[in-house]
């Protein structure tokens, strides 16, 4: 149980929504332009987080 206590306070994942609302929030804004990527989202999500 320690391992999985240092591996969840290293990988921080309370901070996950955070990151990823300002991403899904320009995703809307772009597909309501016509300019949705799914590639760059997935790029945007990884690089974000």
């Amino acid at each position: 149980m320690h391992v999985f206590k240092l591996w969840f306070r290293a990988v921080h994942p309370f901070a996950y929504p955070t990151s990823v609302i300002p991403v899904f929030l320009g995703t809307m804004l772009a597909a309501a332009d016509g300019f949705f990527y799914p590639f760059l989202l997935i790029l945007t999500l990884i690089g974000g987080s």
